[in-house]
């Protein structure tokens, strides 16, 4: 008879010929090592059920009963806000949805004034609803953090927000004589060019620009910008040859800037009305959090002062990041952070990335059914889908997720962070060594003396990475079920023989 590991390891051509009845329903109870199950910030009651087949997992709680565990913001608010920036009007105080207010920053500096815990619903409006930094949340005179709980709740679709000026519209784009598709845009500055491209997957998708390092390349490369300081302006050159419109903001230059971080030690959650909801973050660079993070499409960045007395939390459900350094990052979130059927893609970095910061701070990231891709843009090093830091108190825990094209491994554990990988898919990794760094091709490495990782069920693609974990001196590895050819390095230790729920 097959278990439920034998089926793991299968591809998946051989899994459709298996054809075991009812296999689509077949779940199994994920046993946690002590590390992660007796952690303070681990919900009571929250287990998983794993489907081996599909590699996907079922929680016992919703990611808003996570969150109600910590806070009263999405239960039982103080106040609820409503945000339209389409219909909105800042000069509304927000509390009815036909009094909703029109940006982001409006909406918070109210919930702030109050010092409770509130909710607000952030609209979709039809196709012109767009975030940008004036009416998003980076603010376009300045970022307004929460330093309150906040449950922010996507109503209407996808709720599209990023780093790009409203006010660079098709007019903006002037065209230059004599060099087709291409154009000069007059900005202060920019971190990046992405463009709205078709997919036939997925509808459409955004593609990243590549940068060049003088203006005269962009005339022979579609696809590429080059930013001129000395004149305020980007030169880019179009892909497909599209003429920039503003229906989508089909073109859009992204600034330097945070898109969405908190300082102050509050419970946060990003979550969707229906089935049809979901969040698309894109952005966020050289934030104030940039000695270790760098900024990040959401970033939690507490890098000082004493703890709070009750843990909390950063929950995050149907959240795609991209095109910013990282995309989900903590500094110092004393408690839970919690990503449930999340994406990222294009990051200059990680897509998941968790620091210790402040003394005495117990962190536990726990990432389920996600999906990364792309991580490391250029000459990035140590780019990985999730990356943990610094002491023994940072742990994590991916479930289900499924990693491919990295830039310096897929999971990294460093300086003696804790790991479980259950049920993770691995791809392909390029490794960071031929940027300048020291990762090679790939799919785990645990580095730093003390530092752990529990390996459970692992599927990886053959030919994706030049070997599938890497222990590097005074580190372990503990697996279960393996892959009969798994393959391995560096003089850390790799055991074979570890059975889950054990230490």
């Amino acid at each position: 008879m097959l278990t439920p590991g034998d089926i793991a390891k299968f591809d998946l051509v051989q899994r459709s010929e298996i054809g075991i009845p009812g296999y689509s329903s077949f779940l199994v109870p994920l046993t946690l090592p002590p590390l992660i199950r007796d952690h303070p910030a681990m919900p009571a009651g929250l287990s998983f059920k794993v489907n081996p087949v599909t590699r996907r997992a079922a929680a016992s709680m919703t990611p808003e009963a996570v969150f109600n565990t910590f806070s009263t913001a999405f239960t039982a608010p103080f106040r609820t806000y409503y945000v339209d920036c389409v219909l909105g009007n800042d000069a509304n105080d927000g509390l009815t949805l036909g009094a909703a207010v029109k940006s982001w920053t409006r909406m918070q500096t109210l919930a702030n004034a109050t010092g409770q815990p509130c909710k607000a619903y952030i609209i979709r409006s039809g196709t012109g609803s767009v975030w940008g930094r004036e009416n998003g949340p980076g603010g376009g005179s300045g970022i307004v953090r929460a330093t309150v709980d906040m449950a922010f709740v996507a109503r209407g679709g996808q709720i599209d927000l990023s780093t790009h000026n409203n006010s660079v519209i098709a007019a903006s784009f002037v065209p230059v004589a004599g060099k087709p598709g291409v154009y000069d845009v007059t900005t202060s500055n920019a971190h990046m060019v992405i463009q709205r491209l078709p997919s036939e997957k997925y509808g459409f998708t955004w593609g990243a620009y590549e940068q060049v390092d003088a203006i005269d390349q962009v005339d022979e490369a579609e696809g590429s910008f080059f930013i001129d300081t000395a004149n305020g302006k980007v030169r880019l050159h179009v892909k497909n040859g599209v003429i920039p419109g503003v229906s989508y903001y089909d073109i859009r230059i992204l600034r330097p800037v945070p898109l969405f971080e908190v300082q102050s030690d509050v419970n946060i959650g990003f979550f969707c009305e229906s089935g049809t909801d979901s969040w698309l973050m894109m952005g966020g660079s050289n934030g104030p959090n940039a000695s270790a993070n760098g900024g990040a499409s959401i970033a939690y960045a507490v890098q000082s002062g004493a703890l709070p007395q009750q843990m909390k939390c950063l929950v995050t459900h149907r959240v795609t990041t991209a095109h910013g350094f990282r995309g989900l990052a903590t500094d110092g979130l004393h408690g839970l952070h919690y990503a449930f059927d999340c994406r990222g893609y294009s990051a200059g970095s990680d897509w998941i990335n968790s620091h210790i910061v402040r003394a005495g701070t117990q962190s536990l990231t726990v990432v389920v059914n996600g999906f990364s891709r792309d991580m490391g843009r250029k000459n990035t090093q140590s780019a990985q889908g999730l990356t943990l830091h610094d002491t023994p108190e940072c742990i994590g825990m991916s479930l289900c997720n499924d990693y491919d094209t990295s830039g310096g491994c897929h999971i990294r554990n460093i300086g003696g962070s804790r790991c479980l990988s259950a049920f993770d898919t691995f791809g392909f990794d390029r490794g960071d060594v031929l940027n300048g760094g020291t990762v090679e091709s790939c799919n785990i490495q645990v580095d730093g003396a003390g530092t752990l990782i529990y390996v459970m069920y692992p599927y990886f693609k053959k030919g994706g990475s030049f070997a599938d974990i890497r222990a590097l001196s005074q580190t372990i590895v503990k697996v279960f079920a393996p892959d009969s050819d798994l393959t391995w390095g560096g003089a850390g230790t790799v055991d074979l023989n570890w059975k889950p729920g054990t230490a």
